[in-house]
């Protein structure tokens, strides 16, 4: 904050500029010419110096002091939001989030992600076994995934199921099929599979 602004503000305050000038630990003389200093730059007399021991401010001074008074708390909230930011560096943190997932759930939550200013959080995207061995070695914190994998040391929630759907006619010889390690190839397996183990049986 302005050097002439803290003297005048110290002055205003306790009408001496002795006591200011104890206050703010400079001689009254520094006091008196700062505040010449800011007079001649406003253009304005700031205090009545008339009386013995207190001077008295003028309209203009009552005025500027207001002025200064929000300057200051914006200055100290700015000052105490830097100090904030510096001693608390932002966590950061990598999330994996499957092909599916990342398309269906992931923009979902991203708001509520980047309201949490706590947190810097980088997205990776890869089927779900590479996500199972990611958080497996520490380079993932997180991973959302849809193929039912159990691994030890690895805590598991679930979550609300999503439906696989045929696209197309069941008898056609054509499939398109994910990469091994998705979760959607997995169902997609076991779903072909379940078909084929009916129709033998029948």
């Amino acid at each position: 904050m302005n050097k002439l602004l803290i003297t005048f503000m110290a002055v205003y305050e306790t009408r001496n500029f002795s006591l200011a000038a104890k206050q703010l630990f400079i001689s009254q003389p520094s006091v008196s010419v700062q505040i010449n200093q800011l007079e001649k730059q406003l253009g304005i007399s700031l205090f009545d110096r008339s009386g013995h021991r207190q001077v008295q401010p003028t309209p203009a001074a009552v005025r500027l002091y207001s002025t200064a008074e929000q300057l200051r708390r914006t200055w100290e909230q700015g000052v105490e939001q830097l100090k904030q930011s510096v001693k608390q560096p932002k966590i950061k943190v990598t999330l994996g989030f499957s092909q599916t997932t990342s398309v269906e759930l992931l923009p979902r939550v991203m708001q509520s992600l980047l309201a949490d200013a706590r947190f810097q959080f980088k997205i990776q995207t890869m089927n779900s076994e590479s996500i199972l061995q990611a958080v497996v070695d520490r380079r993932v914190a997180y991973g959302i995934i849809e193929k039912p994998i159990v691994a030890d040391y690895i805590l598991q929630t679930e979550l609300p199921g999503d439906q696989l759907v045929l696209a197309g006619h069941p008898n056609e010889k054509l499939w398109l099929l994910r990469e091994p390690g998705s979760g959607v190839r997995h169902y997609t397996e076991a779903t072909c599979m379940n078909k084929v183990s009916y129709r033998s049986k029948r």
